[in-house]
């Protein structure tokens, strides 16, 4: 890159900012659905193999040269990804179907180091562009959170070709011709991107095991206070009152309530809010 032509230097910067954008965006979105804290996106749209784009979310500071100098060669979800995996049925695999021992012996997670940082189990989605893989997503779970289950995959699946859109939105030079007007400015407004937003919504809703880890399970005791206040209609200053906090604390609540649950707006929220009481009464009923 240091000989690169400036032009050329300034559009891969544009390209990683956008990407890394991207990626903090889908961490938010997917994290709480999926019950995954971390997320790696790898960039691969470029086929030159000394170009090593990788983005880590919510990691140490040291994960990304640790995993660029010594496991990126043999990184079984990297060898997955240069076989091709196939658009349809096969765009999503677990660590665990790549490294079969990982199912009984949790130290048998490609690299120590990562390990011990509370990585233990991996869900990647395959992002293509035509027959290409252009990209790759890795949901990342701690070992006592368990591994990501059949179902998990099969909602990753479904949201492969939204993903898909997302990217190339995200990386104009990936967007065929006549698409543009049918795209949105993908992710412009981070996890609040509405398609992704709806679709967590309505997967952790079906699903029992995943509504008991999603958006609404992340938020502490008092920021689950604002939202029912917010979902009955109260404006800040009431809600302030009813908990005898500022109106300013209250605010602070409401930029971390929207940041976890991705909720555009108070009315998002606010339905949001009824959609997880409704599926809460219906749970002893379905049992």
């Amino acid at each position: 890159m240091q000989g690169a032509h400036p032009a050329r230097r300034a559009d891969e910067a544009s390209a990683q900012a956008g990407a890394a954008r991207f990626a903090r965006a889908v961490s938010l979105s997917m994290g709480s659905a999926f019950g995954a804290s971390r997320l790696v996106l790898a960039d691969r749209r470029t086929d030159a193999p000394s170009v090593l784009r990788v983005h880590f979310v919510n990691w140490p500071s040291w994960c990304l040269g640790h995993y660029c100098d010594r496991v990126h060669a043999r990184d079984p979800i990297r060898a997955w990804l240069d076989s091709g995996p196939r658009r349809t049925g096969g765009s999503v695999a677990r660590l665990s179907d790549l490294v079969p021992a990982l199912r009984t012996v949790p130290s048998a997670f490609p690299d120590r180091r990562l390990g011990a940082c509370g990585a233990a189990h991996v869900l990647t989605i395959a992002l293509h562009e035509r027959a290409r893989v252009v990209g790759a997503l890795s949901l990342v779970r701690a070992h006592d959170e368990g591994d990501f289950s059949d179902a998990d995959c099969e909602r990753a699946r479904a949201m492969a070709p939204l993903l898909e859109l997302a990217w190339r939105g995200a990386n104009p030079g990936l967007v065929a011709p006549g698409e543009e007007a049918r795209l949105t400015p993908a992710l412009a407004d981070g996890a609040r991107h509405p398609a992704l937003c709806r679709a967590r919504d309505e997967w952790s809703l079906r699903d029992p095991q995943c509504a008991s880890r999603g958006p609404l399970a992340t938020l502490t005791p008092r920021e689950r206070q604002v939202v029912a206040l917010v979902a009955a209609g109260h404006p800040n200053k009431t809600i302030a009152r009813e908990l005898g906090a500022s109106p300013w604390t209250v605010k602070n609540h409401l930029r971390a309530v929207f940041r976890k649950t991705g909720a555009a707006n108070r009315t998002a929220l606010g339905a949001l809010a009824h959609r997880w009481d409704a599926a809460a009464q219906a749970k002893p009923a379905a049992g």
